[in-house]
């Protein structure tokens, strides 16, 4: 598997910029976050588990969220959140792989051909710290995501979600095939017979050459998400909350 691009993404709490890795460091001692969780412990509600995750795409892409998780939040709400931020094209089948475990929706497989543990498993039933999992989604043209538990911190919730987004990626920088211009859309015809991750990617300007031989029709647009140019994927990819 390559190693993860090393794109850059902003501090939710600071706005300073830094790499995926850098960020899993730069949050333990952020002073904006520190105020932004000590504000949360003076308030009302008992103190839980809540897991720092960090999901990045499993190709090596350069996607990446740096998320945290309260205790009681299930494995489901999970599942929703990458979907709505990342995934969702047509209500396709989804999974978590955590050990030799496999967590899904029971209504996604009614005949029971598979041996699944309940996705509404809460994360402080199954996360441990340093623990590594998968999630896919879409069993037929999969977008598989990599998921690993950072260190957790006990104390109270800083949203009223089960998740909260700390940071994400910004937007890649792909340049068009054509020109070398920055990339706006995908030529899926191009994209099926290239020999790299960025094949099909192409300007405003070349896009109308690429419609006229593409058999898929139009070039589809990019969007911040390891799923552009895979089935129908069509955004928002903006977090849920």
């Amino acid at each position: 598997m390559p190693r993860a691009a090393q794109t850059r993404g902003r501090c939710g709490y600071c706005g300073r910029e830094l790499t995926c890795s850098g960020l899993g460091r730069h949050f333990g001692s952020c002073p904006a976050r520190r105020k932004v969780t000590e504000k949360a412990d003076s308030g009302r509600g008992r103190p839980r588990q809540i897991h720092h995750l960090r999901v990045r795409d499993a190709y090596g892409l350069g996607y990446w969220l740096h998320l945290e998780m309260n205790g009681d939040a299930t494995l489901f709400e999970l599942d929703q959140y990458l979907r709505r931020i990342w995934l969702d094209c047509c209500g396709h089948m989804s999974a978590f792989r955590i050990g030799r475990a496999q967590y899904a929706d029971p209504f996604d497989d009614p005949f029971g051909f598979n041996d699944f543990e309940p996705i509404e498993a809460e994360a402080d039933e199954v996360f441990t710290e340093d623990l590594s999992f998968v999630h896919e989604y879409d069993f037929g043209t999969t977008t598989e995501l990599e998921l690993r538990v950072l260190a957790p911190r006990t104390g109270k919730p800083t949203t009223n979600h089960g998740i909260a987004l700390m940071a994400r990626n910004d937007p890649l920088r792909i340049p068009c095939q054509d020109c070398g211009a920055p990339a706006s859309l995908i030529c899926l015809d191009c994209c099926y017979q290239g020999v790299d991750d960025w094949a099909g990617h192409v300007c405003d300007d070349h896009a109308a050459a690429h419609a006229a031989h593409c058999d898929y029709g139009h070039p589809m647009a990019i969007f911040n998400s390891p799923r552009s140019g895979v089935c129908a994927y069509g955004g928002p990819a903006e977090p849920p909350y």
